[in-house]
């Protein structure tokens, strides 16, 4: 293109002056730069939701595991401390509930039979995680052992629904999705057999 002394574009009505072509490309740059800092942005953003609902299920499992090892833990020998844990992890509501039954139902239970009980969480898996609701299904496994030397391991799974509360999880909710004795002898073939029979 030819240019004049003062170094402008010689007269053409199709081309923009060069000026204006240096301004236009300095505005494409920046925006290039603009939307990559946006992206940027956005991605860091992402990331931070990611790891806070990391770091809220992460404590949802914590809180869903201590309270079903504080429930299925227990000594006849200080059913209080027992009680006191498993009311850590509560709400108001629940804690009410839990104390009702435990006081009407379950702790003569245990005083009669002397029982104790020490219960091992395997596994927690979050079903279903909100900002201020969890659900999580907990695997747990228990040594029981009463007066006269009998003893049973038993296997449990439980729903514990969660709630948030301010900055923490507590839990408002529980249900009993099986369990099973592990001790107890398998039944042998021809045991089956009879029943079947019998049936």
């Amino acid at each position: 293109m030819n240019e004049d002394l003062n170094g402008s574009a010689a007269s053409d009505p199709g081309a923009p002056p060069r000026r204006w072509t240096v301004v236009l490309g300095a505005l494409a740059v920046a925006a290039i730069v603009i939307a990559t800092a946006a992206w940027g942005v956005v991605q860091r953003g992402d990331a931070t939701d990611a790891k806070g609902e990391l770091a809220r299920q992460r404590d949802a499992v914590l809180v869903a595991s201590g309270f079903v090892e504080a429930l299925l833990s227990y000594d006849f020998e200080d059913l209080d401390a027992q009680q006191a844990a498993v009311e850590r992890f509560a709400t108001e509501e629940f804690r009410s509930d839990f104390t009702e039954a435990f006081t009407d139902e379950v702790r003569d239970e245990i005083l009669a039979e002397q029982a104790s009980a020490t219960a091992t969480v395997e596994d927690v898996y979050v079903a279903g995680s909100e900002a201020d609701e969890a659900r999580a299904i907990v695997h747990a496994t228990s040594k029981v052992s009463s007066r006269g030397g009998a003893s049973a391991e038993l296997e449990s799974y439980l729903q514990v629904r969660l709630v948030r509360l301010g900055a923490r999880w507590r839990v408002g909710d529980l249900t009993s999705l099986g369990s099973r004795d592990l001790s107890a002898p398998l039944p042998t073939p021809e045991a089956r057999e009879g029943g079947e029979e019998a049936g």
